[in-house]
């Protein structure tokens, strides 16, 4: 009995043995894998270590283990988040304007301005033909301008008997403009210039740091020549009509 025991002992043994011998070699292409070098912790074990460790006796069976190499970028390429060395594109700049020294008995700068009641105005089409009382005013909602184009309204014929116009220019939008027409029932021409050049060339523009023009006038006579001019230094400044009439006569007979 011991010896019969004995005897079946080893053959189980042995065939155990065999079994685990042979459990290894599962041929390729199996759907079962045994990852048999990793490790604990290894998650993202090499495609390597998933290859059997017997050989095989089929070459075909035993691949050359892929690599995976991430090169670095090539001289000259881009890198995945390029700085950029260029210079900054600069932003549009308003245009300069570089005004004249205006000096009584001077010519002035010419310009072509819109009019509130509809077309343009054009300073030198009254060369040989009109004295020009050109007046500066800041915009419509100003309470000293107003008193000045409401006392210009007033005293509108004595100016024209001198052979006069008046062309009133302030920096107002149209809708400005053409509230100061209605609201002053101007008999004379309101021009206005939201670009502020003009202001800009005859020296108004900004004088009190508010970007506005200063209110002033400026006398010219039919030749074109500047015969009388006062620039406000204040905002309540304002030249009379009886004034202006009289700066008139000195050189119109």
């Amino acid at each position: 009995m011991k010896v019969s025991f004995f005897i079946a002992s080893a053959v189980a043994f042995a065939a155990m043995s065999w079994a685990c011998e042979n459990t290894a070699k599962i041929p390729l292409g199996s759907t079962q894998e045994t990852i048999t070098n990793a490790q604990p912790g290894d998650a993202l074990a090499p495609l390597a270590t998933a290859m059997p460790t017997v050989p095989d006796s089929n070459p075909s069976h035993n691949p050359t283990p892929l690599q995976i190499t991430i090169a670095p970028p090539a001289q000259g390429q881009p890198s995945a988040t390029p700085v950029s060395t260029a210079a900054p594109v600069p932003t549009a700049q308003p245009p300069t304007v570089s005004p004249m020294p205006l000096r009584v008995g001077a010519g002035l700068p010419d310009f072509t301005l819109p009019v509130a009641t509809g077309g343009t105005i054009t300073l030198s089409e009254y060369i040989g033909k009109k004295n020009v009382v050109l007046v500066f005013y800041r915009e419509w909602w100003c309470l000293y301008c107003r008193d000045q184009l409401i006392e210009l309204r007033n005293h509108h014929r004595e100016i024209m008997a001198q052979d006069a116009v008046v062309l009133a220019v302030s920096t107002d939008n149209l809708d400005g403009a053409k509230y100061a027409v209605e609201t002053f029932a101007a008999p004379y021409a309101i021009l206005y210039d939201v670009t502020t050049q003009v202001p800009r060339q005859y020296n108004v523009f900004n004088l009190h740091g508010d970007n506005l023009a200063s209110a002033s006038i400026f006398i010219i006579d039919k030749t074109g020549q500047l015969r009388f001019k006062e620039v406000g230094e204040v905002y309540t400044h304002q030249v009379t009509s009886a004034k202006i009439v009289a700066e008139i006569k000195k050189f119109h007979k």
